[in-house]
């Protein structure tokens, strides 16, 4: 650690992350008249670039919080698009397109060379691209060591071919056509391959099993409260869709239109191209329960574990009703499916062995002494697939329909005047059949060492993927609308909304992914991680009057060319804070679960009783009892919100009517305001309710030119 550079016991240390970011970017098109009746497009675009984070700390501590680490981040994408369109009739014209994308992005640690056996980790394997130091993690404390999860190297390939005919019949506009998709996704990366420890303070505490004493303190004493060490997971993924659609906009009368469709949509689960994955049987039915069954060639359900779902039809319905000259109402209703995405590496049959040997050792709460001491390191052969000695699994269930949403909303908007709307919409939604992750060999809370207490002893986390999730989301929305005329332009929103889940995936915010209790996931039903009550957006683009002929400036040709062609704008966004969860360390029901604390009262602060220092009541969550969960909820903490201003000033300074250049100067945060980031919300810890970072850059300026020709 270096020294601190602030005064005070903790918040002592500031940094500024220096960040290099160098992209290139080429687009071209070309278009075709045909024939009089054919047209044709082809599109292709490139990317490159690497994106570069300094360290927190000097190497080789490196360290710092989450997403702090320093990495290499080097992208390479590439696409390419065409098109044809022919024209049958006046009413019948056909479009084809296809399209292709590669996007590559890689993440690498920066370490020239591996530290881990100069440091005295002597158990770590040594193997090609791992360089560095284990990431040491320690609550209170800001992280050492090198981001876990590198090297990550990732790419996705996506080939898409679609076909829509439009037919222009009466008082009918008629769309069909049909969809395909064939997508590849590949990763190469390494799984906690240096090694990762954490310390709790829980092997200091003065009582074992209650409170804590001091996470550098067990550091200092070699003690890990968690230890974990995996290998390198290498996955070919595939996936096909195909989609077919009608869908028939109906003028029933001059007032009132009528859209009518239909779609259906077919998606594969997604499978490994050479078959490289395995599922760990969670059916008691099934002569191979409690072991890893192989995929295999032959049907969906042998390679992908899952079965194929192929009743997804999904209407949808809308209308739009004149009233008046000047008012409109709009209402609709729709199902949508979503994709079989997945969260990360770890979340396919890519994760278990002998593909993937990932094993995390977890000291009881209650234990004098680690299972794992830093002195001792981890046990040899540790990662050998013959021994799978208490490794993690992964598990999906065979029944896995898509996730769907049946969304629904209302509107009225009304003219006011000349090129001004108002509109009043109400928006909602239910979404179904949401992946969901529990760790189904979670040990029930008690005294003593972890894996006995397990459903399978000799296995680790199962972590277990299936649609159990579920979400709703209602929103009243106000905006107001001014087209450009006499050099204006202002587009206006506000939104009030909530959004409720039952479910934390991974791209959330803090609080862990798994339920506490992995045998009631309705208690995890709260606000959503992303859940943000109010949001004001504003957008303003104005043409000063000056040097405009017969104005300001604009006598003459000179002034018009000096003074003339200027355009300000601005964007400003305010919003209310999302939703966090409080946790606790160490877990005081001594199980692998996340832990949440008891909370005893509600927590979040007056708005003028907030400071960077104590954004919420610390007290009113305490650690829970011995053996027990705790009782507070998901998400029960608010963030700060943000109020940000971005400002654009523009010049065209012209030579003909379509020879010109453009200047232009774009100030992202122009006040240069302090957008905090969350609280530490970890109790128990010296740092919660605490706020240590920044959630949006500092004031940044561009500049740019661009000719038109």
């Amino acid at each position: 650690y270096p020294a601190p550079n602030l005064p005070g016991s903790v918040n002592n240390y500031a940094s500024n992350q220096a960040t290099t970011n160098n992209a290139d970017e080429l687009d071209t098109r070309f278009d075709q008249q045909i024939a009089a009746r054919d047209m044709a497009f082809f599109r292709y675009s490139r990317g490159t670039g690497e994106k570069d984070l300094s360290s927190v700390f000097a190497p080789p501590g490196n360290g710092g919080a989450t997403g702090q680490f320093p990495v290499d981040v080097p992208v390479n994408a590439w696409s390419m698009a065409m098109s044809e369109t022919h024209i049958f009739t006046s009413a019948l014209v056909n479009e084809i397109h296809a399209g292709y994308t590669h996007n590559s992005s890689n993440q690498l640690s920066p370490a020239p060379e591996p530290l881990f056996g100069q440091f005295g980790f002597s158990s770590i394997p040594a193997l090609a691209g791992i360089t560095g130091l284990p990431s040491l993690n320690m609550g209170a404390f800001s992280s050492l060591g090198n981001k876990t999860f590198t090297p990550n190297l990732k790419s996705v390939q996506l080939a898409q071919l679609n076909d829509t005919v439009s037919w222009n019949h009466g008082n009918h506009d008629v769309r069909f056509g049909v969809e395909f998709k064939d997508t590849h996704n590949f990763a190469d990366s390494a799984n906690m391959p240096r090694g990762s420890f954490t310390f709790t303070g829980q092997f200091t505490s003065k009582t074992p099993g209650q409170g804590k004493g001091s996470e550098l303190a067990d550091l200092l004493l070699g003690q890990t409260a968690t230890a974990g060490l995996g290998t390198f997971q290498v996955m070919h993924l595939r996936n096909h869709y195909y989609g077919l659609f009608v869908n028939d906009s109906w003028k029933v009368t001059p007032r009132l239109t009528v859209n009518l469709g239909l779609r259906y949509e077919l998606q594969t689960p997604w499978w490994e191209r050479d078959n490289a994955q395995t599922n760990f049987d969670v059916d008691p039915r099934s002569p191979a329960y409690g072991t890893l069954v192989p995929a295999q060639s032959g049907s969906y359900l042998n390679r992908t574990f899952v079965n194929l779902e192929k009743t997804n039809f999904a209407p949808r319905a809308g209308l739009a009703y004149r009233i008046g000259a000047n008012t409109v109402l709009r209402g609709a209703f729709g199902i949508f499916y979503g994709f079989p995405g997945y969260t990360g590496n770890n979340d396919s049959g890519t994760a278990n062995p002998p593909y993937l040997v990932n094993v995390v050792q977890t000291s009881p709460t209650t234990a004098a002494v680690s299972s794992v001491p830093l002195a001792a390191g981890f046990s040899a052969g540790l990662l050998n697939p013959v021994n799978l000695n208490n490794p993690n699994v992964y598990s999906i269930s065979t029944i896995f329909p898509m996730p769907v949403v049946d969304q629904w909303n209302f509107s009225v908007q009304r003219q006011l005047g000349s090129g001004n709307s108002v509109t009043l919409s109400y928006v909602g939604s239910s979404s179904s059949d949401l992946s969901g992750l529990t760790d189904l060999n979670a040990p029930v809370p008690g005294p003593g060492a972890v894996n006995p207490r397990r459903p399978f002893p000799a296995w680790g986390q199962v972590e277990y993927e299936t649609p159990y999730a579920h979400a709703t989301y209602h929103g009243l929305q106000a905006s107001f609308e001014r087209r450009f005329r006499k050099g204006l332009s202002v587009i206006a929103n506000y939104t009030w909304s909530h959004s409720l889940d039952n479910v934390l995936n991974h791209e959330d915010n803090v609080g862990g992914s798994f339920p506490q209790n992995p045998n009631d996931a309705a208690a995890e039903k709260a606000d959503s991680g992303y859940d943000i009550r109010h949001r004001f957006v504003t957008s303003v683009i104005y043409e000063l009057p000056v040097g405009r002929a017969g104005g300001f400036l604009g006598g003459s040709r000179a002034m018009r060319w000096i003074a003339g062609g200027w355009q300000t704008g601005s964007i400003v966004v305010a919003q209310a804070g999302y939703p966090i969860t409080p946790t606790v360390s160490p877990n005081p029901a001594n199980t692998t679960t996340p832990a949440r604390p008891n909370r005893v009262c509600d927590g979040n602060l007056d708005a003028a009783k907030r400071t960077v220092d104590a954004w919420f009541q610390v007290s009113c969550f305490q650690p829970a009892t011995p053996f027990l969960f705790g009782n507070s909820a998901r998400d029960v903490i608010r963030a700060p919100g943000l109020v940000n201003l971005d400002f654009l000033a523009q010049r065209n300074f012209h030579f003909t009517e379509e020879r010109y250049v453009e200047f232009r100067a774009e100030f992202f945060n122009l006040t240069n305001s302090a957008h905090f980031g969350a609280p530490n919300a970890a109790i128990a810890n010296a740092q919660a309710g605490r706020i240590t970072s920044t959630a949006a850059p500092n004031r940044e300026i561009e500049f740019g030119v661009k000719i038109w020709f």
